[in-house]
């Protein structure tokens, strides 16, 4: 695939998986033996991202991830973006806040055979946690 292909299926990712809370079309979208650096294993790569997004979906049901830049080399792809949201769930402990939240993020996948294989994911959560408060 080429470098626009290999963009496309990020950002169709983000906006299917964590902006529509889509997961119908995860089987098109992650190789088999996917894996999220630094997270634990579930019982499937797509068990894992659906869990993930489900989380961030509960905790901020207007969850919003704006990608701000992508850049493809190889089957590579790095991009940076903003998730903002209103925190109307409990988040990794805290309780619900109602406060709103703007935080950077950094994700750098390799794709393999026109599907996401393997990224690392870096979300600014000491911001987040100063915006929500005590």
């Amino acid at each position: 695939m080429g470098l626009q292909e290999n963009k496309a299926v990020y950002l169709r990712f983000i906006e299917e998986v964590f902006n529509r809370g889509d997961f119908s079309h995860l089987d098109e979208l992650l190789a088999d033996n996917y894996k999220i650096q630094g997270v634990q294993p579930a019982s499937s790569p797509a068990d894992a991202v659906r869990a993930s997004a489900t989380m961030f979906r509960t905790a901020f049901p207007d969850l919003h991830i704006e990608v701000e830049e992508v850049i493809a080399e190889g089957n590579t792809v790095a991009a940076r973006a903003r998730l903002t949201g209103t925190q109307l769930g409990e988040f990794l402990g805290t309780p619900p806040t109602g406060r709103s939240v703007s935080v950077s993020n950094l994700t750098i996948l390799h794709l393999r055979d026109g599907k996401m294989a393997e990224s690392w994911v870096a979300d600014d959560f000491q911001a987040m946690k100063r915006q929500l408060g005590p």
